[in-house]
């Protein structure tokens, strides 16, 4: 029974070997994988360039025919949800809140769930 054991032993240590032998072969490779690929930095003189002139920037205005696509869309999307048409919603404002309702609610239904 003991030379059993001892044959059982001998196998474990060599596979162990093995598997470490093939895992550090591995990390050699990785680690020359920085080297591929890599091409040396050039030395280059610098050369003097003259000050390019500063352009002013040009600033896009929104239209207003944006806005009122883009409140149309709103309304549109708020009445099929609700169930009624457009005809019977009025939009005062669209402001952007600084939380997301989709982010409270994800938070409310992940603390309800908490095993």
């Amino acid at each position: 029974m003991s030379t059993v054991m001892f044959e059982g032993l001998g196998t474990t240590i060599i596979g162990m070997a093995i598997v470490f032998a093939t895992l550090a072969l591995i990390a050699f490779v990785i680690s020359l994988l920085k080297y591929i690929g890599k091409e040396k930095p050039k030395k280059q003189e610098k050369a003097v360039e003259p000050p390019k002139p500063v352009e002013e920037p040009i600033l896009e205005t929104e239209t207003v025919e944006d806005d009122l696509a883009l409140i149309a869309v709103i309304t549109a999307s708020i009445a099929a949800s609700l169930g009624t048409s457009a005809d019977k919603l009025r939009v005062v404002s669209i402001r952007k809140e600084k939380s997301s309702s989709w982010i409270n609610a994800s938070r409310r239904e992940q603390q309800r769930h908490i095993y």
